[in-house]
């Protein structure tokens, strides 16, 4: 293996056809450097801070590697080229971090106990992994994985197809939807510890029913990263029951296509309703007051069943004045809009039956 040195200068280096490392700061690596490995497995060692552009150099053919060593200090940035693949290894021991910019190629990008990371994906594959924390990745057209073994680490993704594996985070992270309409619904979002989905797009609509959610302790906020108002989420029992929690900021809207809605495991709080598409009604169950709440129904025969705790006559009062819920049964019966009693439909007290027997077996799910 032989090992070439860059200068200040401009420097023309062809590699040997065996492997071979050629090794360089942000002061010698310059637009003027004409730089071909050769055969063999070809590494660009590049160390200490400052900037590397890959893509301004005179030439850049047969790498097959890159890898930014910084242990004395400052952020460490560097900017692929297109046209060729790479593995990029970095290891800023500083703590500073940088920036990343990717290209066009495949590569796969693996920062480590590398923090403060700032990396733009392109069109090119990307497979990103971290372990350390408060990375921030804005993925692009080019499908992507990116996977987190740390924590606080911030995700956006775009129209390229995204997984996103946080099964072994050990605390919380973010993914962000910036726009829903144009969500590429081949994502795969797999949780891990606590995770944060925030959606945005006004006036545009997401349905998690086709998104593939896996794991629970996921909490979705919709509009908020980029105060976003009249954002619809279309669920059902299956998709909600990932999430913990669902809050809106501006007049959001939850809704349902589905007979049956249950929200006794997932609280939702903020500016947005519970709504239902369903021609016929939906029997929304719940678990908590503030979720009932936000249940405004559909112009069918539509019934929300609190679950463990009973109505004040004030509260069904309001929740009937709000929406077009028909019918409201709790532990002491069930109501009309007028206040008068009334036996509930034949499919709610199916429902109160069944999810009272899977309370009664069930093991309590623990948050942390």
């Amino acid at each position: 293996m032989t090992t070439f040195t860059l200068t200040t200068g401009a420097d023309t280096i062809v590699g040997t056809p065996a492997d071979d490392t050629v090794e360089g700061t942000a002061a010698t690596l310059n637009a003027t450097d004409s730089l071909d490995g050769g055969g063999g497995y070809n590494t660009l060692a590049l160390f200490g801070s400052g900037t590397f552009d890959l893509s301004s150099l005179a030439q850049f053919v047969n790498f097959q590697e890159v890898d930014v060593t910084n242990i004395t200090g400052g952020q460490s940035n560097l900017t692929l080229g297109n046209g060729i693949g790479l593995t990029v290894n970095v290891d800023n021991e500083s703590g500073s971090g940088g920036t990343i910019n990717l290209a066009d190629s495949a590569v796969t990008l693996n920062l480590g106990s590398s923090a403060n990371y700032t990396v733009y994906a392109s069109t090119g594959a990307a497979a990103i992994s971290t372990s350390t924390y408060d990375g921030r990745f804005f993925l692009s057209s080019g499908d992507a994985t990116v996977t987190v073994n740390g924590y606080a680490n911030y995700i956006w993704v775009s129209s390229g197809k995204a997984t996103v594996d946080l099964s072994n985070s050990f605390a919380y992270n973010y993914i962000f939807i910036q726009d829903v309409g144009s969500i590429n619904y081949n994502d795969d979002f797999i949780g891990g510890n606590t995770n944060y989905l925030y959606v945005d797009g006004s006036g545009h609509e997401l349905d998690l029913t086709k998104l593939s959610l896996i794991n629970n302790n996921w909490y979705l906020y919709i509009g908020y990263e980029y105060s976003s108002s009249n954002v619809t989420v279309d669920v059902d029992s299956s998709s909600l029951s990932h999430f913990s929690a669902i809050s809106g900021n501006n007049n959001e809207k939850l809704q349902t296509a589905a007979a049956t809605l249950d929200l006794t495991h997932t609280s939702v709080t903020g500016s947005i309703a519970i709504t239902s598409t369903n021609a016929t009604g939906t029997t929304f169950t719940v678990a908590d007051l503030t979720t009932a709440e936000h249940v405004i129904g559909s112009p069918g025969n539509d019934t929300l069943v609190a679950q463990s705790f009973t109505f004040t006559a004030g509260q069904r009062a309001a929740i009937f004045a709000q929406g077009s819920v028909e019918t409201i049964v709790d532990s002491s019966g069930a109501y009309g809009p007028d206040g008068s009693f009334k036996a509930p439909p034949a499919h709610s007290r199916r429902l109160r039956t069944t999810l009272d027997r899977r309370r009664a077996t069930r093991s309590p799910r623990t948050i942390r």
